[in-house]
């Protein structure tokens, strides 16, 4: 006997535990020279969190883009929190040069053990709670760590940037 079952699932819906107007949590995580950089730090800008991968082609595409909001926004307290899920460090550190990133990159290379403790020793607060379910993934946040939206548009962060930065 052969079973079909189909289903209509909205790949952009925004996860459940995530809505319009909650905080959200912790993200702290080694930076390309090993450098905890924790997401509460930007408190106080708004911050783009870029869940992406250097193998994941539509990640590498919105770069270009995501450049260019950075340097006419940074200035103005806007802050992009890229979080990679790359497993290869090498792979990682050369897409950020060949894309010419900027901002803060951190990775969750999923290799830690059960108390948190990646293979280096550095208790991380990676995106396991995220519950990540495909990348490019994003969150915009306000100044006070807030969710303002859940994968914008370029022309969406934009336009909430002209909006609310000086």
């Amino acid at each position: 006997m052969v079973m079909t079952v189909s289903a209509t699932a909205n790949v952009n819906a925004q996860p459940n535990y995530f809505r319009v107007g909650t905080v959200v949590p912790e993200i702290a995580l080694p930076d390309t020279v090993g450098s905890v950089q924790r997401l509460s730090n930007l408190l106080g800008k708004v911050v783009l969190i870029d869940f992406w991968a250097s193998w994941c082609g539509p990640c590498r595409k919105s770069n270009p883009a995501l450049v260019k909001i950075y340097d006419e926004f940074q200035s103005r307290d806007f802050e992009i929190y890229g979080v990679s899920l790359d497993q290869s460090a090498i792979a990682w550190k050369h897409a950020i040069n060949a894309d010419k990133i900027k901002w803060v990159q951190v990775n969750d290379d999923g290799n830690q053990n059960k108390e948190g403790i990646n293979k280096v020793g550095i208790n991380k607060e990676g995106i396991a709670n995220w519950q990540i379910r495909y990348i490019p993934t994003s969150f915009l946040l306000d100044k006070e760590g807030k969710i303002v939206a859940f994968n914008p548009t370029v022309k969406q962060i934009r336009s909430y940037l002209k909006k609310h930065l000086k």
